[in-house]
């Protein structure tokens, strides 16, 4: 999300587009590429979702035109409430959805790290 903002910041050459619940106080942020992206672009499909509140999170889900819910497209998101929101509201709508878990680990030293191989 971040990342998407600072592009937008920078005259938007990614032409992103970030949805919010509110402004400037929001809870919850979506962004995305904007404009008509083909159906097996996993790439452009891809939605980055932020939340300070999940209802916020769910609320902006819910609002019409918010995600392409007839085309594919991809959510990620590093909280324990995006899979779990984004996948009761599919569930409402009858659209399977698949979750994947993805972990991040960081290391406190890198220079520690043993040379990859």
């Amino acid at each position: 999300v971040l990342g998407a903002v600072m592009n937008i910041n920078r005259g938007n050459p990614a032409e992103f587009e970030v949805a919010v619940d509110s402004w400037p106080d929001f809870g919850a942020v979506l962004t995305r590429h904007s404009g008509k992206v083909l159906v097996d672009d996993c790439y452009r499909s891809m939605q980055a979702a932020f939340y300070r509140d999940v209802g916020a999170y769910r609320a902006l889900l819910e609002t019409p035109g918010c995600l392409p819910w007839d085309s594919a497209f991809y959510i990620i998101g590093l909280q324990d409430g995006v899979p779990t929101v984004s996948q009761d509201l599919a569930g409402t709508k009858g659209i399977e959805v698949a979750v994947s878990n993805v972990y991040f680990y960081v290391h406190p030293d890198r220079n520690s790290m043993p040379e990859p191989r």
